[in-house]
């Protein structure tokens, strides 16, 4: 039997025994200009006639009594569309983050209901909206039909053929043509339609909470109805940041522009970097313009911006220094931990100098934003390490101890390193 307008059916008079009930047409359901397209009908399911009550029936407890009379709830599914990062094992997921330069897997997932007939699609367009972070790489889109985004199955629809692409500086859209059309209303039961590609993370891209974020969109009109508009959900991709302050303890003016660091990542790579006009660094990528250097240089100030950077362990080093002080003895060790799941905040960081115990920044306001701070001091006397929330000391000597005689230590020229934690 049809289901009434308020979606309800009933059958009568049944003898005993168990029923299979199966939705056979969910086009009822989705009459008026203003509906909500249907993906899919519900699932078969087995009534038993009687079955015990499942909730407390007249003063009965739940299962104590046989109810003849069988209420059921079953629920459709409808039209949706969403967003996912690939992580590199294939799986979906709603947040990661990167390093400048990445390039970022994406796959947007819409319904596609059993669509015949005089309830044809008329219009089928996926739209995909970036921030300026993000650049979409149009060579890498994927168009396909079928149950799973990466199945060897899928039906892959031809550009220009089955589907239009059109862009701007911070969107596309994938419209398909008549051909696709034609394609998606000759499907005989729900599938699904996936809009493959990749984007690369700029050197725009925003820092910490301010993730890099992208909303799909769908639009879709059938047959003898008005157009309608489903929104998905928003994926997030972070990225952070070190602050870094170089002092000299001993120089009232030390000229900054011969200092020099150069840091590897966890694999042991050195990092180029690009100087933005505003005097930060971030990681260079292909697309840029030039080749990069590997040397970071601090501003007239002595500070160090470095934008852009995945969670992980980087080894900072110096190679030069001002003429007449010690270069650092040892490189500095900085470890980033990205929140779980990602939400652009730093769950924690440390840095640690050469092989001494590791120091965890205590700047929770910066780690919220996704910035991890410290400074580096160089000095001719002792120093303390001021961790800044713990009030905890620590002292690191670097320098040379030369021994005269077997005995005396020879203290002229001497420096000390202060780490200062945020």
């Amino acid at each position: 039997p049809a289901t009434d307008t308020e979606g309800k059916t009933e059958a009568e008079g049944l003898p005993k025994g168990l029923y299979l009930v199966a939705q056979t047409d969910v086009s009822s359901a989705d009459t008026g200009s203003a509906h909500t397209l249907i993906a899919d009908g519900c699932h078969p399911f087995l009534i038993s006639l009687p079955m015990t009550n499942q909730a407390a029936l007249d003063g009965h407890e739940a299962g104590s009594v046989w109810q003849y009379d069988v209420w059921a709830y079953p629920k459709n599914s409808t039209v949706g569309i969403t967003k996912n990062l690939v992580a590199e094992d294939d799986s979906l997921i709603e947040s990661d983050d990167f390093t400048i330069g990445d390039t970022i897997r994406q796959v947007i997932t819409t319904d596609v209901p059993v669509m015949q007939g005089d309830r044809a699609f008329e219009k089928f367009a996926v739209t995909d909206t970036m921030e300026n972070g993000l650049t979409f790489l149009a060579d890498s889109l994927k168009v396909s039909v079928g149950d799973d985004a990466f199945s060897e199955e899928n039906v892959v629809l031809t550009k220009d053929t089955d589907y239009v692409l059109s862009q701007d500086d911070s969107s596309f859209t994938v419209t398909l043509t008549e051909n696709g059309l034609s394609k998606l209303n000759g499907l005989t039961a729900p599938s699904k339609l996936f809009v493959a590609f990749e984007a690369r993370l700029n050197g725009t891209a925003t820092i910490g909470i301010d993730t890099n974020d992208n909303t799909p969109k769908l639009s879709l009109k059938e047959k003898n109805s008005s157009e309608i508009e489903v929104g998905g959900n928003t994926p997030r991709s972070a990225t952070y940041e070190m602050n870094i302050s170089k002092e000299f303890a001993s120089l009232t003016e030390p000229d900054y522009s011969k200092v020099s660091f150069e840091m590897t990542d966890a694999a042991g790579e050195t990092i180029l970097w690009t100087l933005e006009e505003n005097g930060n660094y971030h990681p260079h990528y292909a697309a840029e313009e030039g080749d990069g250097s590997s040397l970071i240089i601090p501003d007239a100030d002595g500070k160090i911006v470095l934008r852009g950077l995945d969670e992980g362990d980087y080894v900072l080093t110096e190679i030069t220094t001002i003429p007449g002080q010690n270069l650092l003895a040892e490189p500095i060790r900085v470890h980033l931990e990205g929140n779980d799941p990602v939400d652009g905040a730093l769950k924690s960081a440390s840095i640690q100098n050469g092989h001494e115990e590791a120091i965890t920044l205590t700047n929770e306001d910066e780690l919220n934003l996704g910035i991890a701070s410290f400074s580096i001091v160089n000095n001719r006397a002792v120093s303390l390490l001021r961790t800044g929330g713990t009030g905890s000391r620590w002292l690191y000597a670097i320098g040379g101890i030369l021994l005269l005689g077997g005995a005396a230590a020879a203290w002229k020229g001497r420096k000390w390193l202060t780490l200062t934690a945020f």
